[in-house]
């Protein structure tokens, strides 16, 4: 198996990478507008400076984002809202297509959201394995000629892989409550999968998606495969290649095995820096264009999840540089980040924090606690993001009392 790797790594490794999108070029920039507000921090003559990042006050000038960002972050799929500023509340994000899932012929499924391309039966493999089991099961996957797995695509050994967390995310709809994966395109789903990311903080340990949660296990530990393929490409960072989302890479560069996520490295690259110091309270990333709160610990430290909401609601740069801010934002401006957008400043290849060199979450630093997302899982319950870590978790409900990190813009 080593000596085929091999043989077949250089392939992937050299500086050329090949894009295996195969979907038209997608307007990715479409601005989706959010439902009626329902609350009056929104002011209505206010709405569209807001979209465009533009203070409605002329006496402080805001923070202008850059036009294009490499990656774009999808909506969660919730469109119900239990508080006011809630992720079913703004609905941030790019909307997916409809319908997204392509069934081809040759037992494959297009993601036309992603130019990814996965396994259409996933009944063909073993029920379950370890995660060394499963890493090589993917890539010895392959259009043997003989309809093995439904496949006649031409694929050849080495060209399937086992999904990193960030690709195999790709398929839950988080704000769904609660999340499945029950997507018809698909036969044979079941409810926890491997990835090929190892957890950073011990290498004996790899990330699962069990529905919409990241969670980690021994890799000794067994669970189902569900492979993919594409999503290699060589553009630069600041380019926009032929999918409506691209993924970004977790970051992950140590590679533990032949064919995981640290060897394969696929999505989108990272620009460097990452973020970008804007000198008034705000960073922004380079790779998706969302622009989060420098010192979160300012505004609301070890709350409610309904409390958080709120004080989010009216965070704004008010003359008193309430949290240093200076970026001319108002009441309404700023929201508690959802699940996905949270989850987007996660760096698979670090713990303690698991955060890229250069975050802006300072002065928090290591001392993340898990941390709110305004992505419901019921009335009284949401999910939350672990920044020192990296997991994504169903919180116990809403009286735990947990950090918040601000964000503005991504609509």
């Amino acid at each position: 198996m080593l000596a085929l790797f091999e043989r077949i790594k250089p392939m992937r490794a050299s500086t050329t990478r090949y894009t295996f999108w195969s979907v038209p070029m997608k307007d990715w920039k479409t601005t989706q507008a959010k439902t009626a507000p329902v609350t009056s921090l929104r002011l209505t003559g206010c709405l569209l400076l807001s979209l465009m990042m533009v203070s409605c006050s002329s006496s402080e000038e805001t923070t202008t984002p850059r036009t294009e960002y490499p990656v774009s972050i999808p909506q969660t799929g919730q469109d119900e809202s239990v508080r006011a500023g809630d992720d079913g509340d703004w609905q941030a994000g790019t909307a997916l297509p409809e319908p997204r899932y392509y069934t081809q012929a040759d037992g494959t499924v297009l993601d036309k959201a992603t130019g990814l391309i996965w396994l259409r039966n996933l009944t063909c493999l073993p029920e379950v394995m370890s995660w060394e089991n499963a890493i090589n099961a993917a890539n010895m996957l392959a259009d043997d000629g003989m309809g093995t797995c439904g496949l006649s695509d031409g694929s050849e050994i080495g060209d399937w892989r086992l999904p990193n967390v960030r690709e195999l995310q790709t398929l839950i709809f988080p704000g769904d409550q609660l999340p499945n994966n029950d997507l018809p395109a698909f036969s044979g789903q079941q409810s926890r999968y491997w990835t090929s990311t190892t957890y950073a903080g011990d290498a004996t340990d790899a990330w699962f998606l069990r529905y919409g949660f990241i969670s980690r296990s021994g890799k000794t530990g067994v669970f189902h495969v569900w492979p993919v393929r594409g999503g290699l490409t060589s553009v630069e960072s600041e380019s926009i290649s032929n999918s409506l989302i691209n993924v970004p890479r977790t970051g992950q560069q140590m590679s533990y095995l032949p064919g995981d996520d640290g060897d394969w490295q696929a999505g989108m690259e990272w620009p460097t820096p990452r973020f970008t110091d804007n000198e008034d309270g705000t960073s922004t990333d380079d790779l998706t264009g969302l622009i989060w709160l420098v010192n979160p610990e300012c505004n609301v430290a070890g709350s409610r999840w309904e409390n958080a909401i709120d004080a989010v609601n009216i965070l704004a740069a008010d003359g008193a540089h309430q949290c240093e801010l200076t970026d001319g934002s108002r009441a309404g401006d700023w929201r508690m980040a959802n699940v996905l957008e949270l989850q987007s400043v996660i760096d698979y290849g670090q713990a303690y924090p698991a955060l890229p060199t250069g975050h802006p979450f300072a002065p928090v630093g290591e001392q993340l606690h898990p941390t709110w997302t305004s992505t419901t899982l019921s009335y009284d319950a949401a999910y939350d993001v672990d920044l020192a870590r990296g997991s994504v978790s169903e919180g116990d409900g809403f009286d735990l009392r947990l950090w918040v990190v601000p964000v503005r813009g991504g609509l």
